[in-house]
């Protein structure tokens, strides 16, 4: 039996798993139904899970400049287009962007769309040496960062069971990684 006072009681509720960095998920789905503010957001914090520094621009008369990325001395202007998957972004959005990398003294540009790009975007952004992430590549960053995220938490060895359940519970908990939290009917539920 497990004696109440071994317990340590919680009056503050016990910490979702959506509190914890590690259990953030991502796919490029997720990302279709957000605005185009919470889509920069998103990028905002995608990019410094990548090492960057992240400046958001100002929402309005932004010259086609989302954010402004920093690493290791280099200024990159992010232009961001939460579009329908089935929207291609143009041209003229390239040509925006590349105007603005001057006025953010940027020396590289990417655009990032949630859909493809026309063929005339692509024709004029090669010309101006600028980065396209169409849909595919997005994917594969948020894939790439998914990946990193599990590869990062901690590895965890727990503790043998020694046939006394009052003894283990006990063990965990001194781990400092589980919360136990009592419950009616003199049970407890561990976390």
């Amino acid at each position: 039996n497990i004696l109440k006072e071994d317990i340590i009681s919680r009056d503050e509720p016990i910490p979702k798993e959506k509190d914890n960095k590690n259990a953030l998920k991502f796919n490029i789905y997720s990302l279709d139904n957000l605005s185009g503010k919470e889509f920069e957001e998103f990028l905002k914090w995608m990019f410094q899970e990548l090492g960057f520094a992240v400046e958001l621009t100002k929402v309005t008369a932004d010259s086609g400049v989302d954010l402004v990325l920093k690493k290791d001395k280099e200024k990159i202007a992010v232009q961001a287009k939460r579009y329908n998957r089935n929207t291609k972004v143009s041209n003229e959005v390239v040509l925006k962007t590349h105007g603005g990398m001057g006025v953010y003294k940027c020396s590289k540009s990417i655009i990032i769309t949630t859909s493809y790009f026309t063929n005339q975007a692509k024709s004029d952004a090669q010309k101006l040496n600028m980065e396209l992430w169409d849909r595919d590549i997005l994917s594969a960053k948020i894939d790439e960062i998914n990946n990193n995220l599990n590869n990062n938490k901690p590895k965890i060895e727990f503790p043998d069971y020694n046939s006394n359940l009052h003894k283990s519970l006990l063990n965990l908990k001194s781990m400092n990684i589980f919360e136990i939290e009592k419950k009616e009917n003199g049970k407890y539920d561990l976390y």
